[in-house]
Order: structure tokens, then C-alpha cells, then sequence
């Protein structure tokens, strides 16, 4: 039981967000083509403050297409969390990636795998 109150205590104390950041610097860029408008995802912690940014950008053409990105990253984030904490509240041994993914496939959810997607994967 010690064990599953700290891991659910980390898991609430810091989480990725995806917060949209315009990159002027990546117009005509040999690798990325005209995409300006970036998304990165920053580390915040369970209170909603920011602790630190991130390393995984991914770009785009529009900045609806950015902002697309953010909302649906933000939501199955939540939801993904929200589940993983129900598993933790009910003493479950099992509260990883690989059992959120099944339980998302019975509900109709994205899997977690979708966070690993190239280039805008949302």
C-alpha cells in the first residue's frame, strides 16, 4: 500500500502539457518546410505550475492545426491520468501504460502510444 500512495503521489506532482509556441525561426527550414507554429511539451506540476520545459516539439503548417493538437493532447492526458489514478485508488498492481491502453481500446480512447507519434500525431 506505501508503494502505491508514492507512486501516486508522484504521478500527481508532475505531468506533461502541450503548450503551443510560434517558431518564426523554422519558416523555410530544409527539414520542416514552412511550419512555424510549434507545440512543446513543458513539465508542470500537479497545481498547474510550470517546472520545466520540454524537448519534444513537433511543428505545423496552421495554427489551428497547433491548437488542434494541444486540446486533444491535453484531454487524453487528462483522461489517461485519470484512469491510471482510479487503478491506483482501488490497490491495483497493475497501473501502467500497457493496462491504460487495453482499457482505453474497451472505451473507445486513443492508447497512450499516440504520445510517441512523429511530427504531429494527434
Amino acid at each position: 500500500m506505501k508503494k502505491l500512495e508514492s507512486v501516486k503521489a508522484f504521478t500527481q506532482v508532475c505531468y506533461l502539457k502541450a503548450v503551443r509556441v510560434t517558431d518564426f525561426d523554422m519558416v523555410g527550414d530544409k527539414d520542416y518546410g514552412d511550419r512555424p507554429y510549434g507545440v512543446c511539451l513543458d513539465v508542470y506540476d500537479s497545481e498547474g505550475n510550470f517546472v520545466e520545459s520540454g524537448t519534444d516539439w513537433s511543428y505545423f503548417a496552421t495554427e489551428q492545426d497547433a491548437d488542434k493538437f494541444v486540446k486533444v493532447y491535453n484531454k487524453l492526458k487528462a483522461q489517461h491520468e485519470a484512469i491510471r489514478n482510479i487503478l491506483i485508488d482501488y490497490n491495483c498492481v497493475e497501473y501502467g501504460d500497457c493496462i491504460i491502453d487495453e482499457i482505453c481500446e474497451v472505451v473507445g480512447l486513443l492508447p497512450t502510444t499516440i504520445y510517441s507519434e512523429e511530427k504531429g500525431g494527434v
